[in-house]
């Protein structure tokens, strides 16, 4: 017995060693099969073990709670002393529109404050901030060259926006990753252009902010995350704080009215106390602007009076001057004249003075005396006349006589006298008279230059009331300015007032109006990145349900034909030991321990590779699109490989006891004869009219490969298979890498989307369309985020409301037929939205708005769009159920020929109006960088599809050339050269190849299908796409395999001896 045992344990080494290359085969294509298969279902069970790892090194939350009011610090001290609660932190976030580095657009960014305990950030780069006006940036989208560009906050943010956040630019000092955002989606705001462009992180004091957005928890987790049991857990978990959660969002509603109410009460009494301060003001004003008014009619009165009295006066004076100039012309007249006469006088004058001494010295008096004397003489006479009459003395009267002949005697002189007196008069006269007229002259000048003085003090005076005239000009231009400025001051309070009476309303009737507060908790099944990466994790388990399948399949195919080709050729041996007493037992242990211990080995290899490799190099590819840590962690799961080992054990063992069951049933005498080749007939073929015209080695080869129909169905299934895979290979790549070449050549047919700051008025519009230049189209529409309803699932995309116009710029068809604009009530969807909740043309959907409005709309037709989700109404449907037309916020932008994009696109940017300019061309570079991520996938794929098909060829190859030796051998004895000895095989293999190539191009096409709609990305849909160069790609690889197999046989066949060949077994 032991013997025996030995024997045929050298007997099976014997048969290892004699057909190596067959062994090496099995174990090979198990192998492949089992590292596709591991590899592929471990890369999900390492995806998410990785993210779960990280998660659980970032401390990210298990459940979050949102209320519509937001959180204060004790409800958060609340959740933390829940029961079940590890932990509990008030997040803070805040939608900002900002400029980063030297972008020149302006784009909406989510700002977070650092946390303490729970989303801890990753730093990939850089350093933590130090201060306030310091951040980090998003990882997804930096590297080190973000270090130390700054981020500036637009003033084009919402007031109460730019009050919570204290600096307006942040200095980048590093970069980091966040469980919060395992993927490159950042979300939707309704902030800006609606969609964030990504997260920044600040330290706490860079925020002012007194309440929290959300509050993230934890709670002990006893399961592994995206399994059922977690679920269950989070549910579980949810339900029992549900009515706690509702509770404190009660509390912080309470809180927000109470608050709310008590900034009410300021507020109306802040208003009540600037009403009286205005109708104060009011009441100054009015008075200081009446007080001016009457100073400036005083003035203006007061100025006409002053004219008047200088008219009065200046008339006045030029009298007073003419009268003045005519006395001063007479006076000089009559100085004139008396100083004629007064030289006349004067030359009479030595006469007089002649006269006078001759008197004087006559009478011995002087002329004074004389003339008084001459005088008195008539009195004195009279006097002695009466004294003579009266006397009686003669010597009396003689006396009295003599006196009064003395007296008479002067009288003589009276004449001379009189004269002598009246010409000194004369002269004495006329130089007082001279004299008056001089110091008449004298004041008449006198008052003339007065005169003179008072006119020009006149001509002054008109100079001060034109001065006064001008000033009471500009006093009046300053009262009408002041008037205008004050009634404008007063317009504004009172326009300030009755804004701040409606606000005071209107806050109110917020405050009366209230709702009750939302109080949501979710789980992480709400993040985008979580899901995304059980998104991308479900995917590779999704192609690991079909390309495992196919190797398996090829593999037990190809170890058929291998043990079957193995056991006929050792048929002899079988009977023998059959012969010599061997039970059967012992006969199929030896093959089962030859093909299990190759499928072991096999196993064992493909386990380990697959383990190690596949998640990797798939981890690298999608790494792409998910930032969570730089690498995986690998690990085994035993149960798994255990598994694959087994069952591919196990089936290679069932297709190897089938063979030698079917074999060992034979009596060993027939067994130990060669067995009879099958029976030959005749082909189909052979009764087609030209059959007679083809060649001798033709009519063999055909021939020959209808003869082994066992050969011809295990390589048709084996090529085809391999081709097959191929054929998905380049077609994933066709279908996913080129998914933004799709949206950006057969769809969209503009060059650029410009985001307006609000809607588009006149003016922004002719502002917008100064900016067009000769030969640019455009087009003015909106879009804006809604929830899609249909049959109780709600998904959201992007609205589009435009005219009909927008075919110009939007390519709607689906496949080659055209799809019509919707009409009234109607709405045409992007098929990837129509794909997902399985609507179809027909189907009513219901769109709902941030403001809760909703309307019903037909589905009119499905359109092919790869980037984003979109639904299509026209502007007359939304009037009609929301009761207003939408606003303009969007623009398609189409360049002429040769035009920068850039450029025009920094152009339109200038615009007030205009907040950001998208340019299509930078939308495509960053949509394909995010594709590339399959090149490696695919290039895995063609690889493995590669080595499947040599694999399988170089076995069906081997096995055919030993299985046809003694023919081959007696070929090579009829005088067939090498060449011809290699046509004559190789030809079969090539007829075969290629046939098996071209079923496997259909067969690629419809396997390529089930991978794609196991491939769901959210924002992108995927239409299933093979240009003809990857039909020729996966076509010539596959016949490049078979030349190389074929290659490597042909030395093989030159090996072949003729004379061992040809020995007969009998």
């Amino acid at each position: 017995m032991v013997m025996k045992r030995n024997a045929m344990q050298k007997n099976l080494l014997r048969s290892i060693g004699r057909s190596l290359g067959r062994y090496i085969a099995i174990a090979a294509i198990i192998a492949l099969g089992a590292a596709i298969f591991v590899g592929l279902l471990m890369t999900k069970t390492d995806m998410v073990n990785t993210g779960q790892a990280y998660m659980t090194e970032q401390n990210m939350f298990d459940l979050r709670l949102i209320s519509t009011y937001g959180w204060e610090q004790k409800q958060v001290d609340q959740v933390q002393a829940m029961d079940g609660v590890v932990d509990a932190e008030g997040i803070f976030y805040l939608d900002l529109i900002a400029q980063k580095g030297e972008e020149k657009e302006e784009k909406v960014y989510r700002f977070y404050t650092i946390s303490d305990k729970l989303d801890q950030i990753a730093l990939r780069g850089g350093r933590m901030p130090e201060n306030s006006r310091e951040c980090l940036a998003d990882g997804y989208f930096s590297d080190d060259s973000i270090l130390g560009k700054q981020i500036r906050i637009s003033q084009n943010n919402d007031a109460d926006d730019l009050d919570i956040i204290t600096t307006r630019t942040l200095t980048v000092v590093g970069y980091v990753s966040t469980p919060v955002y395992m993927d490159m989606n950042r979300g939707t705001t309704t902030v800006g252009s609606g969609s964030i462009s990504g997260f920044v992180y600040v330290p706490q004091d860079t925020m002012d902010a007194d309440y929290f957005t959300e509050i993230h928890l934890t709670i002990p987790r006893e399961h592994d995350i995206y399994t059922n049991d977690y679920n269950d857990q989070m549910k579980d978990a949810m339900d029992a704080m549900e009515p706690e959660a509702k509770r404190l969002g009660q509390e912080r509603f309470d809180d927000v009215k109470a608050e709310a109410e008590e900034e009410y009460q300021d507020g109306y009494q802040e208003y009540e106390d600037g009403l009286k301060e205005f109708e104060e003001k009011k009441a100054d004003a009015e008075k200081e602007l009446a007080d001016a008014l009457k100073e400036l009619e005083d003035g203006e009165q007061e100025i006409k009076d002053n004219y008047r009295k200088l008219q009065n006066s200046e008339r006045s004076l030029y009298e007073g001057k003419v009268q003045i100039e005519e006395g001063l012309a007479q006076v000089r007249s009559g100085k004139q004249q008396v100083a004629e006469a007064k030289a006349q006088a004067e030359a009479q004058k030595p006469a007089l003075d002649a006269g006078k001494a001759a008197l004087e010295a006559a009478t011995g008096m002087s002329l004074s005396e004389l003339s008084s004397a001459i005088a008195e003489a008539p009195g004195k006479i009279q006097a002695l006349d009466a004294a003579i009459d009266a006397a009686t003395d003669g010597a009396v009267k003689a006396q009295l006589l003599a006196e009064k002949a003395q007296l008479q005697a002067l009288l003589g002189y009276s004449a001379r006298v009189q004269s002598i007196v009246a010409g000194y008069a004369a002269i004495n006269q006329l130089q007082a008279k001279e004299r008056e007229l001089k110091g008449t002259e004298a004041d008449l000048e006198e008052k003339l230059d007065t005169v003179k003085k008072n006119i020009t003090k006149v001509y002054n005076g008109y100079e001060d009331l034109k001065e006064a005239k001008q000033e009471l000009a500009d006093g009046w231009d300053e009262y009408y300015d002041a008037k205008e400025e004050a009634e404008q001051e007063i317009a504004d309070a009172e326009a300030e007032l009755e804004d701040a009476r409606q606000e005071l309303a209107d806050a109110r009737k917020e405050i009366d109006d209230m709702d009750k507060p939302d109080v949501i908790l979710l789980d992480r099944n709400s993040n985008l990145g979580y899901n995304s990466l059980s998104s991308s994790s479900d995917i590779v388990q999704g192609v690991a349900r079909v390309f495992p399948a196919f190797f398996l399949l090829i593999a037990a195919l190809v170890c058929i034909t291998t043990m079957t080709r193995m056991i006929e050729e050792e048929r002899t041996q079988i009977g023998t030991m059959k012969a010599l007493g061997y039970g059967e037992g012992a006969i199929i242990r030896k093959y089962l321990l030859y093909a299990g211990s190759s499928a072991v080995i096999g196993c064992g290899l493909g386990v380990l590779a697959g383990s190690s490799v596949f998640p990797v190099i798939l981890w690298d590819a999608y790494h792409i699109m998910l930032y969570v840590q730089p690498k995986i962690c690998l690990t085994i799961n035993w149960p798994l490989s255990l598994g694959v080992v087994g069952v591919y054990t196990a089936v290679i063992l069932w297709v190897t006891w089938y063979c030698c069951h079917r074999t060992l049933r034979e009596v060993p005498a027939e067994l130990i004869r060669p067995k009879a080749p099958d029976a030959g007939r005749a082909l189909l073929v052979e009764k087609l009219p030209f059959w007679n015209r083809i060649s001798f080695l033709n009519k063999v080869t055909i021939r020959n490969i209808f003869r082994y129909r066992q050969r011809l169905a295990m390589m048709l299934v084996g090529i085809s298979g391999c081709t097959a895979l191929l054929v998905t290979g380049f077609g994933m790549r066709d279908t996913i890498v080129n998914v933004a070449d799709y949206q950006y050549e057969d769809v969209s047919h503009y060059d650029m989307e410009v985001y307006f700051r609000e809607g588009v008025d006149e003016t922004a519009k002719a502002e917008f369309q100064k900016a067009m230049q000769p030969g640019m189209e455009y087009l003015l529409y909106h879009q804006s985020h809604v929830d899609l309803e249909y049959d109780s699932r709600v998904k959201e995309i992007y609205m589009i409301s435009a005219g009909q116009d927008l075919k110009n710029f939007l390519d709607l068809h689906h496949g080659d037929t055209d799809i019509p604009m919707p009409g009234k009530n109607e709405a045409v969807l992007s098929a990837g939205t129509a794909s997902a909740l399985k609507i179809g043309a027909g189907d009513k959907v219901i769109l709902r708005n941030a403001d809760m409005q909703s309307m019903e709309v037909t589905v009119s037709g499905i359109y092919d769009n790869y980037v984003y989700n979109y639904v299509i109404v026209l502007p007359e449907t939304i009037q009609e159920q929301w009761g207003s037309l939408p606003e303009e916020q969007m623009a398609y932008v189409r360049l002429p020929q040769g035009a920068n994009a850039h450029n025009v696109g920094a152009e339109i940017a200038k615009g007030k109006a205009v907040m950001n300019v998208s340019v299509c061309s930078d939308t495509l570079a960053t949509v394909k960088r995010m594709m590339e991520a399959m090149d490696l996938v695919v290039l895995v794929i063609v690889f493995c599809a590669g080595l499947l098909a040599v694999t399988v060829l170089y076995n069906l190859t081997n096995i055919n050339i030993n299985e046809r030796i003694r023919e081959i051998a007696t070929i090579k004895v009829l005088g067939f050269n090498a060449a011809e000895t290699s046509s004559y095989v190789f030809k079969e293999n090539m007829a075969l190849t290629l046939a098996g190539a071209v079923l496997g191009l259909g067969l690629g096409k419809l396997l390529l299908r089930f991978v794609i709609s196991q491939i769901r990305i959210d924002a992108v849909w995927f239409k299933c796409m093979v240009l003809p160069a990857s039909y020729g790609y996966a076509f010539a690889l596959t016949v490049i395999s078979a030349l190389v197999v074929n290659f490597v046989f042909y030395f093989k066949l030159q090996k072949i001896n003729m004379a061992e060949a040809l020995k007969s077994v009998e």
